[in-house]
């Protein structure tokens, strides 16, 4: 009886663990994603019209090449797929602007592709026509060296069938859903993409903690400030991690400089504290970090003309560049009461940027934010101006992420794609 309930134990066990995949992509159907997200979310579109040939253009396209019914290839495209892969999948993976692109690199890495239809024939000429392909019979091909073989069962095609056993369960407003191991980190995060307001909102959940206990803060607490920059990251760190961020500002590194952001880190008269990075996306030099700390200003004037550094003040705060002429990018200080500025941008400039930049409270991706209080991070990006900068164009978008413990454990992020 004991060897029987081991049997049972043993092939439960073997059939869970080899059904499954650590990544799982689920996909409403192509169809829906170009016309809930791509024609409805503005930075999508946009990117679309400079990147993409579009989803009419590319259906007319096939139509002619594949010399197929358009009923065959309409309802192929709003057909629901599934990627699976037991592979790490980053989330700079997804970020190429090139969806066709994009789609062909999924095909190609992934372990196996599901869809739900039973129209293999469609499907064939389909990939011959985006790939160099190399066939070995009816249903089997080979693509950059790699085997593909293609089975219908019930009325859904196996592209590569291992061990999937697929469920094409959507949510009414769901568009794209899974898993994916990797996309922060090596955490395995389970999501679901949706569209509101032409806006896209990604939930994303791990059931691990990813900050330390101590980085919980509030973002409304710094509502009021002025910060400059396309991208704003506000986060909690500990003095000693402090001085990795300021090894990226000091280039060339030496043991003069190892000596002096050692100084300048333990005049910060706070254990932990928020930081909050500040990046222009087209003058990449642009950078600065906020601290929300006070700084020992007398040790700061002692060490100031130890070096011989150049001092003087804007507004309310006072400033010392870091830095010597011909010696890496310039780097200066800004130092109020209860805070300090770390930044490649000179005093001329700062002092423009600190007197005309919005709130933060009067910014739209803040005004959009789910959540205010108890966050661990939050990213804002501006992508509006990036744009207008980049591009000549007008394009009215932005993108938030923010993460937070959830009360019953784990790490939720909520992004937001305007």
């Amino acid at each position: 009886m004991k060897k029987i309930k081991l049997m049972i134990f043993f092939l439960i066990y073997l059939t869970l663990t080899c059904s499954s995949y650590d990544t799982t992509i689920k996909i409403k159907s192509l169809k829906a994603v170009y016309e809930q997200l791509i024609l409805e979310v503005p930075v999508l579109r946009f990117i679309e019209s400079k990147e993409g040939l579009g989803y009419s253009y590319i259906f007319e396209i096939l139509s002619y090449k594949l010399k197929s019914s358009q009923n065959d290839i309409k309802d192929l495209m709003n057909s629901p797929i599934i990627f699976y892969s037991d592979k790490n999948h980053s989330y700079q993976k997804f970020l190429n602007p090139n969806y066709i692109n994009l789609l062909s690199e999924m095909i190609l890495e992934f372990d196996e592709i599901v869809i739900k239809n039973d129209n293999t024939e469609i499907l064939l000429k389909l990939i011959e026509n985006i790939f160099s392909v190399e066939k070995n019979g009816e249903t089997n091909f080979k693509i950059e060296g790699r085997n593909f073989e293609i089975l219908e069962e019930n009325d859904i095609i196996f592209l590569n069938k291992i061990k999937s056993e697929p469920s094409f369960d959507f949510d009414d407003n769901e568009i794209i859903k899974g898993q994916v191991k990797g996309l922060f980190e090596e955490e395995k995060w389970n999501f679901y993409i949706t569209q509101e307001n032409r806006t896209l909102k990604g939930i994303f959940e791990t059931p691990n903690n990813m900050f330390e206990t101590f980085s919980i803060f509030d973002i409304k607490n710094f509502s009021q400030n002025r910060y400059f920059g396309d991208l704003l990251e506000f986060q909690k760190i500990t003095k000693n991690n402090f001085l990795e961020y300021i090894r990226r500002f000091l280039h060339p590194f030496d043991e003069i400089s190892d000596i002096f952001i050692t100084e300048l880190t333990d005049s910060i008269e706070r254990d932990s504290f928020v930081l909050i990075t500040s990046q222009d996306l087209i003058k990449i030099k642009e950078r600065s970090y906020y601290v929300y700390a006070a700084i020992n200003l007398n040790e700061l004037r002692r060490i100031s003309q130890e070096r011989n550094l150049e001092t003087g003040r804007i507004g309310t705060y006072n400033y010392f560049k870091l830095t010597h002429n011909n010696y890496g990018d310039d780097v200066y200080i800004y130092v109020a009461s209860n805070n300090f500025i770390l930044s490649t941008i000179a005093p001329r400039s700062m002092n423009i940027y600190l007197s005309e930049t919005p709130r933060l409270t009067d910014l739209v991706h803040y005004k959009h934010m789910d959540k205010k209080e108890n966050l661990k991070k939050v990213v804002m990006i501006d992508l509006e101006e990036f744009f207008a900068k980049k591009y000549y164009s007008s394009v009215f978008s932005t993108l938030t992420v923010e993460f937070y413990e959830q009360k019953t454990g784990g790490t939720k992020m909520i992004l937001n794609i305007r």
